[in-house]
């Protein structure tokens, strides 16, 4: 074969057929390998070549989290950010402290500004180069989304659990526990490459139609029983694929570990598997047409330029690179002499002995210093022309004789010539590897993506999922929706719900009112999941759905606190909400749940109706999709209820005497009680405690103030009040008295109004016997 003896190195120049590319096809394969990383996935579109940016590394304490916070407030606080006026206050609302990697990133943007000192190169140094404006950014063709409502609707992992002694990423016991979550359920991925670059679809929803329906019908494709054989197959080939950002780098930087040889071939030779089965069965996958040149004829000549040239057993047994025999004549007798060295070694000892001599004597190979004679410490020494003492080791002494210098002059340092031709062979293979990197990270890439549409087709399977009809309407229409993570739990059968929301025919706000642990939280997560599911290429779990392009989700749900924003509960409860107001659209899906209850009863109720009476004056056209849940009973008499964009809607409950049962039903209509007690006295709340709530409750509604309600405990403070009020009221009774029998009936009356005060109040005792004592 010509490329044997291009490996070789042996006879005339190499035919350059296979490997020798154009300097044209060299350059397109250094873009691609400029502009793709495995690690990195973003619409799956081809790019063009882009302008070239200086690339400048910093240290990592340029990147420190606290000179990151302290340049930041100083921007606020020392005039260099034009708007710091107006956003000092608020401008833990407009950068999220949350998010550590942005934050050193900015600290990093400021102090290499107040190096170059941009716009101020002539003005003192105190002046900091000025910022106009802090705008943020969404990628184009990605879902908006942000941390707390991925957070909310469990995508990821969420549970931690703390540990002393390891350190994972910036934080100190961030170790996750793998708790159930939307990922899992769905990470049926066989390959290293297609777990990661399905965890970067779940992060990065798509909003590009073209680019979700070519995922769908990737899908499809791979559901279909016909294709039941080719999944299986490819699952197999899948096991052996691996990261090969690590390897490729170490055949750059000439690196290259014994064990890289034989990972490097079966990840390209299981992929070129995958890629060439594809392309034989004439499959029309738009997603991977532009992949699919990779899976050409001369990756085939590299795999079997790697079959025939490496001895992938001999570099596993023996930790290094190995050539197989047949390739080289030469390296054939090299390798076969040094096997044979034993005996060679024993000819030779036996012609010094003979010549010299000697008691007892043996010939060793030693790398470098070559051959050498061996004799005890208790042997004669060894005198003559051309003898010298090597070197003396653990009682023995090494000689060069006129023989050991004939055997390094004619048969040399066999094992450092071995070493060097079998180094020469793996440059040029390391070489090789090299100029076709880019088409192999793009077979890498290709596989990867068969994978995690094999991944989405396994579950949806055996989930009994559905494929979504993806409009550009702004439109929700899903029929026995599920949530993916209920259902797996649910001890029971599941009760789907139904989801319509847009279009022409249904209203785009849905206020959903209805009592405690009856479902609502689950349904409105729900809704959310199987949005996001179809915007990352998966089926959703319904029986039928027709989703419109959601630009953004935005879920006033859950609540991360934390101490370096310097935000309480409800000022991170507005921040969501202001997020939604602010960049919500028609095609936007909002989720609140329990808005406005970290505040007063009347603010919180106030800022929940303005909120949704200002987007029902949007308009079908303008208004986003908006799922809202409240205990506020009162709240459909203060929105717009005469809207056509408003519905109202419950969760089906039927009570029975002192009994509810939840059928988890989704209905329309309104309730006016949560039914807070039943629910806290299932869970083990005394009776005493639900009772007394009771009270309460009643008491509230039918209009009397907090203040106003009959307290059953008193603290010493106020127990002392009523009782000196209870004297002053019988002060001039007491004046009256004159014998000792209008005294006692004075204090029996005195005692019998403070006994009925505090008869409830296990905390209040008085011993009265002791009391008369001042009467007498």
């Amino acid at each position: 074969m010509d490329f044997i003896n291009y490996v070789k190195g042996k006879g005339d120049e190499p035919r350059r057929d296979i490997f020798d590319f154009e300097e044209k096809e060299s350059n397109e394969d250094v873009v691609q390998e400029t502009q793709y990383n495995e690690d990195e996935e973003g619409d799956d579109t081809p790019r063009g070549p882009i302008k070239q940016f200086q690339v400048t590394e910093f240290p990592s304490h340029t990147y420190s989290l606290t000179n990151a916070l302290r340049l930041i407030d100083e921007m606020h606080k020392s005039g260099q950010y034009k708007e710091s006026d107006v956003e000092l206050h608020n401008r833990a609302f407009k950068i999220n402290l949350i998010y550590v990697n942005m934050v050193q990133s900015i600290g990093a943007l400021l102090r290499l500004l107040d190096q170059h000192r941009v716009g101020v190169e002539f003005e003192d140094y105190s002046v900091k180069t000025p910022i106009k404006q802090i705008r943020k950014l969404t990628i184009n063709k990605l879902m908006e989304i942000d941390h707390y409502s991925i957070m909310a609707l469990d995508i990821f992992d969420n549970e931690y659990h703390p540990s002393a002694t390891k350190v994972f990423g910036r934080r100190w016991g961030n170790k996750p526990q793998k708790g159930m979550s939307v990922f899992k359920i769905c990470n049926h991925c066989s390959s290293v490459v297609g777990k990661l670059l399905l965890k970067q679809w779940f992060e990065k929803p798509l909003t590009d139609f073209k680019a979700i329906t070519e995922r769908h019908d990737a899908v499809q494709f791979f559901m279909d029983e016909s294709k039941l054989e080719m999944v299986k197959q490819f699952r197999n080939h899948l096991g052996y694929i691996k990261r090969m950002e690590p390897i490729l780098k170490r055949f750059r930087e000439g690196t290259v570990q014994s064990g890289d040889w034989r990972i490097f071939y079966n990840t390209v030779a299981c992929s070129y598997n995958i890629g060439s089965t594809l392309k034989e069965s004439g499959t029309n996958l738009k997603i991977l047409d532009q992949y699919m040149n990779a899976f050409c004829p001369e990756m085939m000549d590299l795999l079997t330029l790697f079959t025939e040239v490496i001895d992938f057993n001999e570099t596993a047994a023996q930790d290094k690179f190995s050539v197989k025999r047949g390739i080289d004549s030469e390296l054939d007798r090299l390798k076969n002499f040094f096997n044979d060295m034993e005996g060679f070694l024993t000819e030779a000892a036996k012609r010094e002995f003979e010549e010299y001599h000697l008691q007892g004597c043996s010939v060793v190979y030693v790398p470098v210093l070559g051959y050498l004679l061996v004799l005890s410490d208790d042997h004669k020494p060894l005198e003559g022309v051309n003898i010298t003492l090597a070197l003396n080791s653990r009682g023995k002494n090494y000689y060069k004789t006129p023989l050991m210098m004939e055997l390094d002059a004619n048969v040399g340092d066999v094992k450092l010539k071995i070493r060097d031709m079998e180094t020469n062979t793996l440059l040029k293979l390391q070489k090789l590897v090299v100029e076709n990197a880019g088409k192999i990270r793009i077979m890498i890439k290709a596989v990867a993506i068969v994978d995690c549409v094999m991944s989405f087709a396994a579950v949806s399977k055996e989930l009994n999922w559905c494929r979504p009809t993806m409009v550009k309407e702004s439109i929700i229409e899903m029929t026995e929706a599920r949530h993916p993570i209920a259902e797996c739990l649910a001890p029971d059968l599941y009760v789907p719900n139904p989801v319509m929301s847009g279009g022409e025919s249904y209203t785009k706000v849905k206020l959903l009112t209805a009592p405690n642990t009856s479902g609502k939280s689950v349904y409105l997560k729900m809704i959310a999941v199987c949005c996001y599911l179809a915007q990352i290429g998966c089926y959703v779990p319904a029986t039928t759905a027709t989703i419109g392009i959601i630009d953004a989700i935005v879920i006033r749900m859950y609540t991360l606190d934390s101490v370096m924003d310097g935000l309480s509960t409800f000022a991170q409860d507005m921040r969501q909400m202001g997020i939604a107001l602010n960049r919500g659209t028609g095609n936007s899906l909002v989720i609140i749940d329990e808005f406005g209850i970290g505040t007063m009863k009347e603010a919180g109720l106030a800022l929940y109706a303005s909120t949704l009476n200002y987007w029902l004056a949007k308009g079908r056209n303008d208004c986003p999709h908006i799922f809202a849940s409240s205990h506020f009973h009162s709240l459909p008499l203060y929105v717009n209820s005469t809207s056509k964009l408003l519905s109202y809607h419950t969760m089906e409950v039927e009570k029975k005497e002192s009994t509810l049962n939840f059928f988890y039903r989704l209905i329309d209509g309104t309730v006016t009680k949560s039914y807070a007690n039943y629910i806290a006295l299932k869970k083990g709340v005394p009776d005493k405690i639900i009772e007394r709530s009771e009270q309460v409750y009643e008491e509230l509604k039918n209009g009397k103030d907090v203040y106003e309600i009959e307290k059953l405990h008193f603290d010493d403070d106020e127990r002392d009040g009523q009782i000196f009020k209870i004297m002053d009221d019988h002060m001039v009774e007491f004046e009256r008295c004159e014998t000792n029998e209008d005294y006692l009936k004075f204090l029996e009356t005195l005692k019998t109004e403070i006994i009925q005060l505090f008869e409830d109040d296990e905390s209040t005792e008085f011993n009265f016997n002791e009391t008369t004592k001042f009467f007498f």
